[in-house]
Parts: structure tokens; C-alpha cells; sequence
């Protein structure tokens, strides 16, 4: 297959919770497209389990345990990042976990930590990266989500999950970034695009 036209020869590409499953497919598919890949996830376990994944799959892969959620844990991971590879050209915020209960038996805490990671990771992972976007006038980043953003599947199973995708979803449509009145991300850059 020809991946000329995804050509990203030169691009530092970090993926949250791309140790396995998602995560890991869409960092192959970035590593085959020339990008040199950082993946991320929670644990030290994950991360051996994943640098042996990349590795059998012929990917010299970075990686880097920190919880998403941990602000200052982010800002870390994102200056190792930049000291040790480069600065973070593409972000796909993909961390994430699961609680299949039903929300009736669901403990609000549990709950919290659903939004902690699928929303706040990704507002802690965005944040972190795009100073080093803005000042070169250039980056992407893309969000992950549950396909029960649309679907759901009701009252008895993963009720949650619609209003928490909605939230990811409709998030980064806003393009003002910084001060009040001035948009960061303008028709020249590249980031919004």
C-alpha cells in the first residue's frame, strides 16, 4: 500500500494509552507513516508489556508511564518527551478505562475517575503539547472516543458513556485559545486543521 500521502517522516507522535488495543494500532500505523512514536500509559507493568509489543512489531517506540489525570505527571512526561525525542508534533489523546457497571450501581467516585481520564487527560495532554504547537505554527491533535457517543445502550449497561464522549467530542471545536478576544489558532496554522 502507498502511505505516501500520510507521510509523517520527521514527527514526534505521542499516543495516551497506546500500550495495547487502540492505542498501539494507531501508533503502528503512524510508525509505518515515518513518525516516531511515544506512547503512554499508567503503569510501569504496561509499560514493559508495551516497549515488548512495539518492539515484536519492528517499532523503536518511546515510552512512558503517567496517569493522564496527574497534571503535573503530564507536564513530566511532556518535557521528558521534548528533551529525549523532540517536541510533540502530533497528539492522539486515546488514554481511557472502563467501568461496565450499570449507572445505577455506579459509585461516584468511579465515575469521577471515568471523566478524570477521558476528559481531564485529554485537557492536561492537549495542554502540555500545545505551547510547543503554537510557537511552531504547527501540530494536530486528535481525540478518541467511544463509539457510545452515538449508540449508548441504555439505562442497564454503559449509560454513561454517551454524555462523556459528547463532552470529548464537542470540546476542541472551539477554536480561541489564550487570551479573551484573540484566537491562537488561526487560518495560518495548521493546528485547527
Amino acid at each position: 500500500m502507498d502511505l505516501s500521502a500520510f507521510d509523517l517522516k520527521g514527527k514526534v507522535a505521542l499516543i495516551t494509552g497506546g500500550a495495547h488495543g487502540i492505542g498501539f494500532s494507531i501508533a503502528e500505523g503512524m510508525a509505518k507513516c515515518g513518525a516516531t512514536i511515544c506512547f503512554n500509559c499508567s503503569s510501569e507493568a504496561s509499560l514493559e508489556k508495551g516497549l515488548a509489543a512495539y518492539k515484536a512489531a519492528g517499532i523503536d517506540a518511546h515510552g512512558y508511564a503517567a496517569d493522564v489525570s496527574d497534571e503535573d505527571a503530564v507536564n513530566a512526561m511532556v518535557a521528558k518527551i521534548k528533551a529525549e525525542v523532540g517536541p510533540v508534533d502530533i497528539l492522539v489523546n486515546n488514554a481511557g478505562l472502563m467501568k461496565r457497571v450499570p449507572m445505577l450501581e455506579m459509585s461516584h467516585a468511579d465515575f469521577m475517575r471515568v471523566i478524570d481520564v477521558h476528559v481531564g487527560g485529554a485537557f492536561n495532554c492537549s495542554k502540555a503539547v500545545l505551547p510547543d504547537m503554537m510557537e511552531k505554527h504547527e501540530g494536530k491533535i486528535i481525540n478518541i472516543c467511544s463509539m457510545m457517543s452515538e449508540l449508548g445502550r441504555g439505562p442497564n449497561d454503559d449509560s454513561l458513556f454517551p454524555p462523556l464522549a459528547a463532552v470529548i467530542i464537542v470540546a476542541p471545536k472551539g477554536r480561541a485559545i489564550g487570551r479573551p478576544g484573540r484566537s491562537e489558532l488561526d487560518e495560518k496554522s495548521t493546528i485547527s486543521r
